[in-house]
């Protein structure tokens, strides 16, 4: 029958890898590995996700990545399989509930975006409805029986307090039924648990508006946990489970680890101090409070004890801490200015809810919060909790205060501010927490750790395999001479916010975020899973010479991340990639108001819109008069020319809400009805219309095309399109060139130049981000059209291998994840370019009942003349 698939498979991937091995021992090379040392090499992490399962018998912890940022996601969550198949769904970690919920298929208020799934329990054949009443529904909190037309169900109602940034105390609810189905974690075995679905959830519940899912860790005597029921079940070996995040940023991942630790993702030593939970908070995590102190100082007010809470993003204080808080920085001001809380009005501060412009030295001048519990001391740093944009209430780019009151009453948590320091491990089975500094460079995010799971686990295998070979004498390394294992990159960089720019945390440390940086971050995890490079470092410089250091760098491989466009007139001195942003030339100017239209007020309406109303005013008059004037004869005289007038006078009176005169005729009332509703529509369709046209006419530049800034002192970018365009079409302009964008956005606040160009995105980005007093205007012309790429060596071996990467986040959707939280909406203007004109077709819809009036009011004209004392009264 032939050799199985499998095994011929396997054979093969053996004999490469083994034909490897040799070729790289008989060539006295070193073999790297590119994954992190495990202390235990029989870890989970360490074997493929199909092994877990068996791992978990023999008593092993499991672990998989975590996603997710303190903002904007406001979340860390992970996935978890459901059902029969098992299908992978996105769920929040959060240590403050109970139960596994998930979003049920046609549900109200939930998210269905990816990552999000609905849960079809009919496609799963190990789902079932709970049934009620039973003594399990009974045994859930805040659950009960609902009627419904399919019978009675077992339905959850869950309410949150922290669902909303802005407001931590605002309630956000989830409800629906209950559901048993088999569910798995980090694969281990599958187990039938209890699944909430969710057919109703809260609209602008903002921590599920990413990842619309919840996985309650809540401890004992919780056991609607997963967790607890997966430890009930023995399909985890241990009633333990711990967490650790990343402090990098925006984008910060980590690991979470299932029935056990991983001393791997933390320094040093764990410190444990015991869960202080009981009473109505038992099935938490409660530490006793010593002390809160903030620069050395204690707090005052502080209660006995604080909640762990990983699904809270921030700091919650009782508002007597929290006001401690506020005062103790207050106090500070007489020896340290802190931006945001000295020299400002009293009310305006950072804890009256206020965002403000720090740079890192800004926020590094503030004090540590330091949480003092029973044999720690744990400390929340000022770049954790002052956060860029936090809860979106200030503009683009302000620092914000990540710590919010909980009212008088209130309770104290800590959440993932503190959290993305340590690792912290949930001994729920000897009733203690323990804490450790987190170990950021194994710490790894989601993909980047699943995929290192495979490389270790084919890597394990096919060395032990290989174990037993020799390479034959006289064997050769690859053809070219040379191995790729090992290769130290040099990436070059260019400052260019949002694509790249400098971050110098509280320690003087300098570190690169931006477009550009997640992007080769997500590359160069692809370079190392091939093996095609093990470390690199950046070196930033001018974009101009990008290229040309790319071309002449002295290490074997060098790439340009620096959003340089392709040109292909470089084509013969290096590679570019694939195209991964398109962008195209713009200008930004100062906005100077010089112009003055006398005949704005006419602007709302087009010519014809003005006649054709016009003449209808006119019309309607002699309509008022001709059939008034039997009823009226001294208001409305038989006089053509008098008579008209007074009816045009009536109509002109309802136009502007003047008029006093009654109408006693039937065919007149009937008309005047068409005419008021008209005069309503025209008199709120000029006012809204106006309104708008004298807001964008005061916030208009006087340039409104690139052709008027000739003549202009102009300022360009080297090494940008920007110059050759302006020397080429605007040649009476005096040009000068800057060194990067920042330098050129700095001569343009100064006056030094009236306008910049460069690439359109980063205007957008830096007049959203430092343009706060709406002084400039982007013109919003395409001048050119580039393509971004990244640049590599003319005999770079890794084009193959970056174009993949590149290619793949166009699949995945990362690239377009990317663009979302470094863009968002800084495409669209703060205001439109202007307003349309109302024209006469847009309104010619009104004229049709005006002229069935018209056609009722002859009608009853005719009537009434044949039937005399038909409306008499």
């Amino acid at each position: 029958m032939g050799i199985p698939k499998q095994t011929l498979g396997a054979i093969v991937l053996g004999l490469v890898m083994c034909m490897a091995f040799a070729s790289i021992a008989s060539a006295g090379g070193v073999v790297k590995h590119h994954v992190h040392k495990s202390k235990r090499s029989t870890e989970a992490k360490d074997l493929l996700p199909g092994h877990r399962a068996l791992l978990a018998s023999h008593g092993k912890a499991l672990e998989q990545g975590v996603g997710g940022s303190i903002w904007p996601v406001s979340i860390f969550w992970t996935n978890v399989e459901i059902g029969s198949p098992p299908v992978f769904f996105p769920v929040a970690i959060d240590s403050g509930s109970f139960t596994l919920n998930v979003p049920l298929a046609g549900c109200h208020g939930c998210i269905t975006k990816p990552p999000n799934k609905a849960y079809d329990p009919s496609a799963s054949s190990s789902s079932a409805p709970l049934a009620c009443p039973s003594h399990t529904c009974d045994g859930i909190m805040s659950s009960s029986c609902a009627h419904t037309s399919a019978g009675d169900v077992c339905s959850f109602s869950n309410t949150y307090e922290t669902c909303k940034p802005t407001d931590p105390t605002a309630p956000c609810t989830i409800k629906g039924p209950w559901y048993s189905d088999k569910v798995a974690l980090a694969g281990s075995a599958a187990t039938t648990v209890l699944v909430g679905a969710i057919d109703y959830q809260t609209e602008g519940f903002y921590q599920f508006e990413t990842v619309d899912g919840v996985m309650g860790m809540a401890g004992p005597p919780a056991e609607t946990s997963v967790f607890s029921q997966l430890v009930n079940a023995g399909a985890l070996p241990a009633d333990v489970w711990s967490l650790c995040l990343r402090p990098n940023g925006g984008r910060s991942n980590g690991t979470i680890v299932f029935g056990g630790v991983d001393d791997d993702l933390f320094h040093g030593e764990l410190q444990w101090t015991p869960n202080a939970a009981s009473g109505p908070y038992a099935p938490f995590y409660v530490m006793a409070v010593d002390a809160m102190t903030v620069g050395g100082k204690p707090l005052t007010g502080v209660l006995p004890t604080v909640i762990i809470d990983t699904g809270t993003n921030d700091l919650l204080l009782n508002d007597k801490a929290f006001a401690s808080f506020k005062q103790s920085l207050l106090d500070m001001c007489a020896t340290t200015n802190l931006t945001g809380m000295c020299n400002v009005p009293e009310g305006q501060t950072l804890f009256d809810g206020k965002c403000f412009d720090l740079s890192p030295a800004d926020v590094a001048a503030y004090p540590d919060f330091v949480l003092e519990v029973p044999g720690i001391s744990l400390v929340i740093s000022p770049p954790q909790y002052l956060l860029a944009n936090f809860g979106s209430i200030g503009k683009p780019g302000q620092t914000c205060l990540a710590v919010s009151p909980t009212g008088p009453n209130g309770l104290v948590i800590v959440g993932d501010t503190l959290l993305v320091r340590y690792t912290i491990v949930f001994d729920r089975a000897n009733h203690r927490i323990g804490w450790a500094p987190v170990n950021v460079d194994t710490c790894v995010s989601m993909a980047l750790r699943m995929r290192l799971e495979v490389v270790a686990a084919v890597a394990v295998a096919m060395l032990a395999l290989c174990s037993q070979v020799t390479p034959a004498e006289g064997a050769s390394s690859n053809s070219n001479g040379s191995s790729n294992n090992g290769t130290h990159l040099v990436v070059y960089i260019a400052e260019q916010p949002p694509f790249v720019y400098q971050v110098v945390d509280s320690s003087g440390s300098v570190r690169y975020e931006g477009f550009d940086i997640d992007l080769w971050n997500r590359v160069f995890t692809r370079l190392q899973l091939s093996g095609d490079a093990e470390s690199f470092e950046y070196q930033l410089i001018d974009k101009s010479d990008v290229v040309e250091a790319v071309e002449s760098a002295a290490v074997a491989e060098a790439v340009g991340v620096a959003s340089v466009a392709i040109d292909p007139a470089l084509l013969s001195r290096v590679k570019f990639s694939h195209v991964y942003f398109h962008s195209g030339l713009d200008a930004i100017v100062l906005r100077r108001n010089t112009q003055v239209n006398i005949f704005l007020f006419t602007a709302p309406f087009t010519f014809w819109l003005w006649a054709s109303a016009s003449v209808l005013l006119f019309f309607s008059g002699f309509v008022i008069w001709f059939f008034e004037r039997e009823y009226q004869p001294r208001l409305f005289p038989r006089s053509l020319l008098s008579g008209v007038n007074e009816g045009v006078w009536y109509c002109f009176s309802v136009l502007v809400k003047a008029q006093t005169r009654d109408l006693r005729g039937f065919p007149t009332r009937m008309y005047s009805v068409a005419w008021s509703y008209l005069t309503i529509v025209f008199v709120a369709a000029y006012t809204a219309n106006l309104a708008s046209i004298l807001i964008v006419e005061q916030l208009r530049s006087d340039i409104n095309d690139a052709s008027q800034l000739n003549g202009e002192i102009i300022g360009v970018v080297n090494g940008t399109d920007g110059v050759g365009w302006v020397g080429q079409n605007l040649p009476a302009a005096t040009t000068v060139v800057f060194p990067s964008v920042v330098a050129g956005f700095t001569a343009l606040t100064s006056d030094v130049v009236g306008a910049l160009f460069f690439d359109s995105p980063t205007l957008w980005y830096l007049k959203n981000t430092r343009d706060f007093d709406d002084r400039y205007d982007i013109l919003g012309e395409r001048l050119s059209s580039d393509r971004f790429a990244m640049v590599l060596k003319s005999n770079s071996s890794l084009v193959d291998t970056i174009n993949g990467a590149i290619i793949s986040t166009f699949e995945d959707g990362f690239l377009e994840d990317l663009r979302k939280v470094w863009f968002g909406q800084r495409f669209k203007s703060l205001l439109p370019s202007g307003v349309e004109e109302m024209s006469f077709i847009s309104v010619s819809g009104l004229y049709v009942p005006m002229g069935l009036a018209v056609v009722a009011a002859i009608v009853s004209y005719v009537v009434i003349r044949f039937n005399p004392g038909l409306f008499k009264r």
